[in-house]
């Protein structure tokens, strides 16, 4: 597989997506899979009312994804997170085709804000 995007949708407990947000900017979790071959990383937020997020990000190919999901950093960040999150089963991952649309995928038609953008830069 060439080119496509993860996507990771975040259901936080209630009175807690800010906090939940802060987490996966403070903890870099975009940048954190850099290493691993994600080109580049999104996190986009309903404009109003927002009660979840996605994490979406492109990636080069499939065996960084797969090694990604493997890590355990990965599972270190995903096990800090739960505290923050509605339920255990509160966070949603898929992958599908780079639409260059992600929020279409997430909620379409709905005004969507960039809550946190990052970019691999070449080593």
């Amino acid at each position: 597989m060439s080119r496509f995007r993860s996507f990771l949708l975040v259901r936080p407990a209630p009175g807690h997506v800010h906090d939940a947000l802060d987490f996966f900017r403070e903890r870099e979790i975009i940048e954190a899979a850099f290493p691993y071959g994600v080109l580049s990383g999104k996190i986009l937020v309903p404009e109003t009312d927002p009660e979840d997020f996605m994490v979406t990000s492109l990636w080069g190919d499939d065996s960084g994804y797969e090694r990604w999901c493997a890590s355990a950093e990965r599972a270190a960040f995903l096990s800090s997170v739960l505290p923050l999150l509605a339920a255990e089963d509160a966070l949603t991952g898929w992958t599908g085709p780079d639409t260059g649309s992600p929020g279409e995928e997430y909620r379409p038609g709905t005004p969507l804000r960039v809550a946190h953008d990052a970019v691999a830069r070449p080593a």
